[in-house]
């Protein structure tokens, strides 16, 4: 999907901006600012290290006495939290995505009532081959998915048709009768039938914007992570070895 493209420059940039305000514009206004800006725990030269005491320093060290099970323990139950994610359905769609009452939402309502749901954003057919479209237009008719089916144009694309769907045309009804109606028409019009309008667009960007979800997210959880370790790995310091004493030559000898 474009949009979700579209990010990748912009959040780059923004990544780029941040790190050259961190870099020059930061350690110029800390160096203007002096201590205050560390308020309320103004350093002071020779004063008690407060990093070295507390909640997390204590925790801190408890968990480097057990790092192997805590992250262990951790990436479990973490990955079991993010299981949900992989059946995770907001249920918004184009009619119900709105806090308030909207006018539009108000007249598919009024629509609903009275008409075909589909009536206010009918869905496009086209048949590039010209052999196929009575065989097309009788499969549609005859689709459980569809109300109404309009008038035939002819235009140097081939013939194209309007149809009215039964369900409303923006809610997860409508987006799965746009599937199965294109299973209905491809089944006796193949490839030389193509389904289109509002809905047949929105499902095909939700069905997008899903598998885009489903693919970016772990590539930015796994960049990042990447990046953390990275940045945070530890090395254990060396053993200061002890000092070598060197007794007097003399003594020694005696």
């Amino acid at each position: 999907v474009n949009s979700t493209a579209g990010l990748g420059p912009v959040g780059a940039m923004g990544v780029a901006v941040a790190a050259a305000a961190m870099l020059t514009v930061l350690p110029a206004l800390l160096l203007i600012g002096g201590r205050r800006a560390f308020w309320p725990f103004v350093p002071r030269f020779g004063s008690e290290d407060t990093s070295r005491r507390g909640t997390w320093r204590r925790l801190g060290d408890w968990i480097e006495r057990r790092h192997r099970p805590v992250w262990i323990v951790t990436a479990l139950a973490l990955g079991a939290i993010a299981l949900g994610t992989l059946t995770l359905d907001d249920n918004l769609t184009t009619s119900n995505i709105f806090r308030g009452e909207v006018e539009s939402v108000q007249g598919q309502e009024l629509v609903n009532r009275s008409f075909p749901a589909g009536a206010s954003a009918p869905t496009v057919v086209l048949v590039t081959d010209p052999a196929k479209v009575d065989s097309v237009r009788a499969a549609a008719g005859e689709s459980a998915a569809v109300a109404a089916v309009g008038a035939s144009e002819t235009g140097e694309p081939g013939t194209r048709f309007d149809v009215t769907l039964d369900a409303d045309p923006f809610s997860k009804q409508g987006y799965a009768a746009v599937a199965l109606l294109r299973d209905d028409l491809r089944a006796v019009g193949g490839d030389a039938v193509l389904v289109g309008g509002p809905t047949a667009e929105e499902a095909d960007v939700r069905s997008a914007t899903e598998r885009d979800t489903k693919l970016l997210v772990p590539l930015v959880l796994l960049v990042v992570f990447a990046i953390l370790v990275g940045l945070l790995r530890a090395q254990r310091p060396l053993p200061t070895a002890a000092p070598m004493v060197v007794g007097n030559s003399n003594r020694d000898s005696a």
